[in-house]
């Protein structure tokens, strides 16, 4: 029979059609509710005649977008005869036309592909047996399913939410709806596609997978709570030991930086961070960033890796898999043993991979989290030592640091006000993503209400110090009115209470449940200690609904069964999840933590928590139990772990029983009292650590520091970083005083500066301390006022935008040697930049425009750091600096130099070893040299 590519086209546009008006209905309605033309979805949104055929035509163009895909990506992968393709593509269409009824369940689950995909399974099986579809008939109708759920998925994110304006919106957002799906759809994975480009449909598998972040809480109209990381990510900044600049001062400092520097340290890191505090969407981010090759400034040579993502929690007992097996979280099928090359492997053994390692905390501790740290080490780390490999976990997870001295380790900052007033910003642009009108109006003045709110109370700062934290708030900002709970465990608490029916409310639907909402919540308290006491965060679907099979019984819901509650507990929460088929777990481990407390202090297991108070992984449990307790369940915890850190004197103990008291709101006034007693004994502080779990204390701990103050370096620093962190004014002028110390205070002053009013800090503290020899800038609002350094000699500049330098305008005149390192090559911004500087170090990407250097006439050394392998460089760019004697490029990259120039003064030029060098006119005075040769005239 022959082939009529019209005849396929015309059944595609059909399929696609059946495609777009069953997920309109649903996102758009009326749902379950036949209609024949696309008008007839906006029946119950406007009474305008003609404006329900102008939106109805825009549906028609989202056909045609997928039409179009399916031709260009789907059926020209295909060789089968006329009837079988024609038969494949009618069975599609069936399937999606039947599918109405069975979508709600996979809203369920925040309308995640692969879930559609498998709920259409049933369906689908039915149509091959009808239709005696063959082998290859049978691959093309699941290539066409495959491909038209990742579809549906993406059209269900551009369309705005249901509303009586529905029409009108749909009208007035046209360009950006079909402009929204173009993009998402030219993205996903080519089903079908060759098996030799394994890792292009393999990338494409990853953003579908990862591109999103949930918003706890998010409730709008619709029932979108995923959003693009492209939208909702904000970058945070890392803490990092570094080595100081080999020129200035022999010894190490504490460096923030931005997450991406940081991980571009080296090839293996590890990311550390409290609860809540962002690790997995950074490893998700980086995963789908990596995929897109998106990657700018200095991670941009990630772009050349393949990612691999993968969930510890996956493996609670260590035993993870062989390398071949790294692609299974994202897809089982997409590689297999044997297929062609590149395998795996080969992209680990030639450094092209990037192996995400997600939650070693979540493996049980013991020999689970051995077995893991050895896998990671002697299958990953020695044999694949030219792969990247990011590792995350809370600082639970570290108990034996030496098995941890092959990665770079970062510690995530606590988020500070301008983070915080970020990561606002971003919250509600994401959930402006979806809303219109009025919606749209209320989500303007709600990130009014609680960016003020966060402004003018530091308690509320503090709470909103790690991006879960922050999302809570800001939901909780929509959902009580602007009236925002002060009190962590009220966050939690109000924040369980939001998500417990949050699907159902979403939806407005009228559910028959067997248990009531406060069953549901003992419920899922009760499974959560489980867990915990099981060292777990995850199990199996089955183990879960044993679980609660045995809880039924005190609930008086006989008539359920135990998979059924379970499974209504993961449709109808926002609490729990099935992240993959057959384990179920929290949609965050802070819930988890929570819930757990409530269970062990309503279960009366005090003593419990006591007995386990000096192992690290019970530390949040105890502190959250603080705050759900009563006022002689609270008495009984807090005085029992008072008693045994006194007589114990154990440090990390009496910082525990410190730690209760930001959320233990009912204790003894007189226990409280003997606490903030053993509290001030810690004074001035000994560490950082106990020094940030002092913070919350404000200025109470204030007054006791006017009196016991630092008697050495050590202290002093760990003071400061209190003071800066209690924020207040009051601390403010204890700073200024301790910072005329004759201590070595310079970095945790700097550290201070951004806590703070930056023009009020540099004048009043910067400008009147002895600043050392060398400073460390990272932060690019300081830089209008970093002229006030006046004693420094060596300043390294570390900012994310190069544009940034423009903001410092002068230099102290004490500084010689000056380091600038961005993510950016304009150079521009240095234009107009004097000094008496003497050495000048430049980290850029890519060719870098130097003439705007030319003001700065007295650099005799000027160091040029590419991030990119071989630079291509020109002396003529140089522009004529009479003092400059000296030209280095410092990589191990290999750099291009042209040697023609403008200049006739002796320069000395130092090579890495593997450069190539052009000499196109006879240069007089240049000599070349690498670092282990002697020079060489030209």
């Amino acid at each position: 029979m022959s082939v009529n590519p019209n005849a396929r086209t015309e059944l595609l546009v059909n399929l696609a059609g059946a495609t777009v008006k069953s997920v309109a209905k649903i996102f758009l309605g009326p749902a379950g509710e036949a209609v024949e033309k696309f008008s007839d979805i906006f029946q119950n949104s406007t009474n305008d005649y003609f404006a329900r055929r102008e939106a109805g035509r825009v549906l028609e163009q989202c056909v045609d977008i997928v039409a179009q895909d399916l031709v260009e990506n789907v059926l020209i992968n295909t060789s089968l005869p006329e009837n079988e393709a024609t038969a494949a593509i009618l069975s599609a269409e069936e399937v999606w036309k039947g599918a109405a009824i069975t979508l709600e369940p996979i809203v369920a689950h925040d309308f995640d592909s692969e879930s559609l995909f498998r709920s259409l399974g049933p369906a689908s099986d039915l149509a091959k047996k009808e239709t005696l579809l063959s082998a290859g008939g049978a691959a093309l109708l699941d290539n066409l399913l495959r491909a038209t759920c990742g579809q549906a998925v993406e059209l269900s994110s551009a369309l705005p939410s249901a509303s009586h304006e529905t029409a009108r919106e749909i009208l007035r957002r046209q360009t950006k709806i079909l402009s929204e799906l173009r993009t998402a759809i030219a993205r996903l994975p080519q089903a079908g596609g060759d098996r030799r480009d394994w890792t292009k449909t393999y990338r494409g598998l990853v953003v579908s997978k990862l591109d999103h972040m949930e918003l706890f809480g998010a409730k709008l109209s619709n029932i979108h709570k995923r959003y693009p990381l492209e939208v909702a990510y904000v970058s945070l900044s890392t803490s990092v030991t570094i080595a100081a600049d080999r020129r200035a001062e022999q010894v190490s400092f504490v460096q923030s930086v931005d997450v991406e520097q940081g991980l571009s340290k080296g090839n293996a890191s590890l990311l550390v961070g409290d609860a809540g505090s962002g690790k997995t969407t950074i490893l998700r981010w980086l995963a789908v960033t990596c995929a897109r090759r998106a990657f700018v400034g200095p991670l941009s040579e990630w772009n050349e890796l393949v990612p691999f993502y993968v969930p510890l929690r996956l493996y609670p007992s260590g035993e993870l898999p062989d390398v071949e097996s790294l692609t299974e979280h994202i897809s089982k099928s997409v590689y297999s043993k044997g297929a062609d090359h590149p395998s795996v492997r080969e992209l680990l053994m030639s450094g092209r991979a990037l192996v995400l390692l997600d939650g070693l905390d979540e493996l049980l501790p013991g020999p689970p989290r051995r077995r893991a740290l050895d896998w990671v080490r002697t299958e990953l780390l020695e044999q694949f030592s030219d792969a990247r490999f990011v590792l995350t976990s809370r600082p639970s997870g570290l108990t034996d640091e030496r098995g941890f001295k092959d990665f770079e380790r970062l510690n995530i900052d606590v988020m500070i006000r301008p983070n915080i007033e970020q990561f606002v910003r971003q919250w509600h642009r994401a959930i402006s993503h979806q809303a219109h009108g009025k919606e749209l109006d209320g989500l303007i003045e709600d990130e009014r209400a609680v960016t003020a709110a966060l402004g003018a109370d530091r308690h509320l700062r503090l709470l909103a110090s790690n991006p879960l934290m922050a999302a809570m708030l800001c939901a909780l900002n929509r959902e009580l009115h602007r009236e925002l709970p002060r009190e962590r465990i009220e966050v939690y608490a109000r924040g369980v209470d939001m998500l417990l029916g949050a699907r159902d409310a979403e939806r407005d639907l009228k559910t028959h449940d067997s248990l009531g909402r406060r069953q549901k919540l003992v419920l899922l308290q009760q499974f959560a200690f489980w867990l915990f006491r099981q060292g777990q965060t995850n199990c199996s679907t089955k183990r879960a609904a044993r679980f609660v099979e045995r809880q039924l019984p005190q609930m008086s819901a006989s008539a359920a069964s135990g998979i059924d509650v379970l499974r209504n507990l993961i449709d109808r929460s926002g609490l729990l999840r099935e992240p993959v088929e057959g384990q179920v777990d929290f949609v965050h481990r802070t819930f988890q933590d929570y819930l757990a407390s409530v269970a062990a202090i309503s279960s009366d297991e005090i003593g419990l928590l006591l007995r386990h108070s000096d192992d690290e992984r019970w530390r949040e449990l105890i502190i959250l139990g603080a705050g759900s307790a009563r006022e002689d369940e609270c008495n009984e915890l807090v005085g029992g772990l008072l008693k045994k850190a006194v007589s114990s004197k154990n440090l990390r103990l009496k910082v525990l029983a410190i730690g209760t008291l930001q959320n233990a709101t009912v204790l003894d006034a007189r226990l409280r009292t003997r606490i903030e007693e053993m509290a001030r004994g810690l004074l001035p502080p000994p560490s950082y650590k106990v020094a940030e779990s002092l913070a919350f204390l404000g200025d109470l701990i204030v007054d006791t520091i006017r009196v016991r103050r630092p008697t050495n370096t050590s202290t002093a620093r760990a003071t400061l970083r209190l003071l800066s962190l209690v924020g207040t004014d009051e601390a403010f002028n204890l700073i200024r005083e301790l910072a005329h110390s004759d201590f070595d205070l310079n970095e945790e002053l700097i550290r201070g500066w951004r806590h703070f009013d930056h023009q009020n800090y540099a004048t009043e503290v910067i400008r009147h301390c002895h600043n050392g020899t060398s400073a460390v800038i990272d932060d690019p609002r300081l830089l209008p006022y970093v002229n006030e350094l006046g004693t420094v000699e060596y300043l390294n500049v570390s900012v994310s935008n190069g544009s940034d330098i423009a903001k410092m305008s002068s230099l102290p005149p004490s500084v010689t040697h000056l380091s600038i390192a961005s993510t950016s090559n304009a150079i521009i911004p240095l234009k107009g930049l004097t000094g008496p500087l003497k050495e000048l170090t430049l980290s850029m990407y890519g060719a870098t425009d130097l003439a705007p250097l030319a003001t700065l006439t007295s650099i005799r050394r000027l160091i040029l750091r590419p991030r990119e392998a071989w630079l291509q460089f020109s002396l003529y760019s140089l522009p004529p600096l009479p003092e400059l004697d000296e030209l280095e490029f410092d990589t191990t990259r290999g750099v291009v130099v042209d040697l023609n120039r403008r200049s006739d003064r002796p320069l000395t030029i130092i090579l890495p070893q593997n450069s190539n060098v052009i000499r196109t006119l006879k240069n007089p005075g240049v000599s070349l040299q690498t670092r282990t040769s002697q020079p060489e005239p030209s």
